[in-house]
């Protein structure tokens, strides 16, 4: 990484990281209520914005921070120990931010012009959506479910496959003045998000906000002048980004179990009337505390890796790309360890509404059950990639 690069996205982390943990407090507080109302509440949005905390990815010549992703890991993850919920919102709306760099120009000032904290959600999944070839661009249909954030985005980037390419997709810029939201999002984690379905009906998107993403997939995406950071090797640094809002939910439940621990806490039908004597206690919080650690040092490594080869505009070969998808999901599994030892640290009041514990641990297994970031997944393509077996099962890699 250049120094020049370097100094400028440290200088960034440093400034968002500041404005991130400001706002912790009253993110914890209001965490409860984005879980009644199923959606972010206004001040959360507020207050981000206030921060800077929507311009980590946007770039610099429309007034955002253009971060690398280490920057964007640490304070998205920062956020998400205040509030899961708020936090995965974070991470939709600027992990799309870096997809949208990708557009030309005139689009960019188009979505970035009126404003930088200007709020974009990804809708990624388009097997309930077709487009339909017109004079200038395209008639947009369809459904997309998991709509977190959509309350309070101000356009829509949703894939959808082009009619007039027969096995490929593109990525759609849409106003959400132009959709509808179908109040959907009833589940048992992530209650917050509002991740509702979003529905386009008779849409016109012009040619100049389509993205196809065979461009992406095979690393043709725009390196945008200087702004080195969007030439990222495109799926690594996507799936990347899902895996900030489970690090910080896993070093929540770790703050949270200490604190209630050092509170005083017996141990049920034994003799340990403090639970910090127990052996098994200081096992348990131990080792939670060493997955947390080991799943941030991964993911802070490959963040620099990812960003240092973006700047030197390299890419990454097969087997090292499997290598990302396959390490995400260890990370993952290492939160989810992480997560149930300190529910066994703190027994069965874990589970008590009063709890955030509850909530935390409900809202990271929802989370990691996105589909990219599927430990299983991820380990049979990097299997697969390290044993020489042609055979894929996904063209994300």
């Amino acid at each position: 990484m250049s120094t020049d690069h370097a100094a400028r996205d440290a200088a960034a982390r440093a400034k968002l990281l500041r404005g991130a943990r400001a706002i912790l407090p009253l993110l914890r507080q209001n965490a409860e209520r984005c879980e009644r109302e199923r959606r972010i509440a206004d001040e959360n949005i507020a207050m981000m914005q206030d921060a800077g905390l929507f311009r980590i990815l946007v770039p610099s010549d429309y007034g955002g921070h253009e971060a690398g992703l280490r920057t964007y890991t640490d304070v998205v993850a920062e956020i998400s120990r205040g509030c899961g919920a708020t936090g995965w919102v974070a991470f939709i709306s600027d992990a799309t931010d870096w997809l949208v760099a990708q557009y030309p120009d005139e689009v960019l000032a188009e979505v970035y012009g009126p404003s930088p904290d200007t709020r974009i959600i990804g809708l990624f999944d388009g097997a309930n959506a077709r487009t339909t070839r017109t004079d200038g661009g395209f008639i947009l249909n369809g459904q997309w479910g998991f709509g977190s954030g959509s309350h309070h985005a101000q356009w829509v980037a949703a894939s959808a496959p082009l009619s007039d390419r027969p096995g490929d997709e593109g990525v759609l810029l849409v106003p959400t003045s132009k959709v509808s939201i179908k109040d959907t999002w009833y589940v048992a984690g992530m209650r917050g998000t509002g991740s509702d379905t979003v529905v386009a009906t008779d849409v016109f998107v012009p040619d100049r906000h389509v993205f196809p993403w065979a461009l992406g997939l095979t690393g043709q995406n725009r390196h945008h002048g200087s702004r080195t950071y969007y030439g990222a090797s495109f799926v690594p640094i996507l799936a990347h980004m899902l895996i900030a809002p489970l690090l910080g939910l896993a070093q929540a439940a770790l703050e949270l179990t200490i604190e209630r621990l050092n509170r005083g806490k017996r141990v049920s039908y034994t003799f340990y009337l403090d639970s910090r004597q127990a052996v098994v206690t200081q096992m348990q919080v131990a080792e939670a505390a060493t997955c947390i650690n080991a799943a941030f040092l991964l993911m802070r490594d490959w963040a620099d890796r990812i960003d240092a080869a973006a700047l030197a505009s390299q890419d990454f070969d097969y087997t090292t790309r499997a290598q990302i998808r396959n390490d995400i999901g260890y990370a993952v599994r290492l939160c989810r360890n992480a997560v149930d030892l300190l529910l066994n640290a703190q027994g069965a009041s874990s589970f008590a509404d009063s709890n955030p514990l509850q909530r935390i641990w409900r809202d990271l297994e929802t989370a990691s059950r996105h589909a990219i970031l599927n430990p299983d997944i991820c380990q049979e393509i990097y299997g697969k990639a390290l044993l020489g077996v042609e055979e894929r099962i996904t063209p994300l890699v």
